[in-house]
């Protein structure tokens, strides 16, 4: 009974300690991408300027170029042609 009492307080004192360590690797991650809070931050990044509505907006990028260009065929024939370019590459990595 005493060394079942005794393995308990010994993974008790662990879990202990894997606890304390989770807190504070939530600490560092808190303090390195500010404003973050759990499923929060998710949220924000899926509503913000890069999140959702900008993969809409390329998504819609083909399909708006396809119409404006079948417009512009049937009013002026192939005289004139519309590309939508909603990324453009930049030359280095700072930009």
């Amino acid at each position: 009974m005493q060394a079942k009492v005794a393995t308990v307080q010994a993974h008790q004192a662990r879990l202990g300690s894997w606890t304390a360590a989770i807190e504070v690797a939530q600490e560092n991650v808190d303090t390195l991408i500010p404003g973050r809070r759990g499923v929060g931050h998710r949220s924000t990044a899926a509503f913000g300027r890069d999140g959702i509505q900008a993969l809409e907006i390329d998504a819609a990028g083909p399909e708006l170029s396809t119409l404006t260009n079948d417009l512009l065929t049937s009013c002026f024939g192939e005289r004139f042609e519309i590309r939508f370019v909603t990324r453009s590459p930049r030359p280095t990595a700072r930009g």
